[in-house]
């Protein structure tokens, strides 16, 4: 068992990101790592509430291990080409 404290890691859901448009609780990560929910303008969200992730959220994960927060960067930064991203109105 590990003695370091874990990591909370944010990050700020571009326009081509790979979870904008999908549920919170869709968003696999490694056995190490949860997320926690979401902040949008200046509401908090907790994953319980299952949002659809939009651009320009804040999505709050925890490292368990915190070895695991580079990872957990990396993932939570995930991009998809420009080109298959459809803009929607709000």
């Amino acid at each position: 068992m590990h003695t370091e404290k874990p990591k909370v890691v944010s990050i700020r859901v571009c326009l081509n990101s790979c979870y904008c448009g999908i549920r919170l609780r869709d968003i696999v990560l490694s056995e190490e790592c949860r997320i926690l929910g979401l902040v949008r303008g200046n509401n908090l969200i907790f994953i319980n509430e299952n949002p659809q992730v939009k651009c320009d959220d804040v999505l709050l994960a925890v490292a368990i291990n915190p070895m695991y927060a580079p990872e957990l960067k990396v993932l939570l930064k995930k991009l998809k080409p420009l080109s298959d991203c459809q803009v929607s109105q709000q």
